[in-house]
């Protein structure tokens, strides 16, 4: 992305479909906004991402820069089921979340993106957070559906966050190694199945 304009495009087709998939928002002030109404004279513009022009075309200033798409998530929490309303600016989103929605929101995009710019340079990052304060449907079964959440995703690279060290460093690599917990192989344990228990 060599121009300003081009990142700009990339950030916005990238990150709201996943904020309205993931429930995440990013106003500072989400106790306000939960308490605004939408103004019904302003058009909705992030309802239908794919149908933004942006996101229907490459501009004709960025058809000489490499096309790349980030889509990044975080905090994810273990929420594997978890629903609720998401808010951008004051509009509200409701029955926002879910990993099943998450993983159709994060193909379409990569679908379009490939589609529009004939690129396969997609990028799927998880930037920390993923497991720890998390739903029984992941703690109690040690992570490890999220572990496998996460790889069917086809997450690439990942970063780390103060909650996957909740219960300490050792902790963090049996869940990312996939050893112990409910005997099943996690997050990395797939490829390590050449070791030797």
């Amino acid at each position: 992305m060599s121009t300003p304009n081009g990142f700009r495009k990339l950030v916005i087709s990238v990150m709201i479909p996943l904020m309205v998939a993931s429930g995440v928002s990013t106003v500072p002030e989400l106790a306000f906004a939960q308490t605004t109404t939408p103004d019904p004279a302003q058009p909705d513009t992030y309802s239908t991402p794919l149908k933004q022009p942006e996101y229907q075309r490459t501009n004709r200033y960025d058809k000489t820069d490499i096309p790349v798409q980030l889509l990044g998530i975080n905090d994810l929490h273990g929420g594997l089921d978890t629903t609720g309303t998401a808010y951008i600016g004051s509009h509200p989103y409701p029955n926002t979340g879910t990993v099943g929605r998450l993983a159709a929101y994060l193909n379409q995009a990569q679908h379009q993106f490939k589609r529009v710019h004939h690129s396969k340079n997609t990028f799927r990052i998880e930037a920390g957070d993923m497991v720890g304060a998390a739903p029984a449907d992941s703690s109690l079964l040690a992570h490890e559906s999220t572990m496998h959440a996460l790889r069917a995703m086809k997450f690439q690279i990942g970063t780390l966050g103060n909650h996957e060290f909740d219960r300490g460093l050792p902790e963090f690599n049996r869940i990312l190694r996939g050893e112990g917990g409910t005997g099943q192989r996690g997050f990395v344990g797939q490829k390590l199945s050449q070791r030797t228990d």
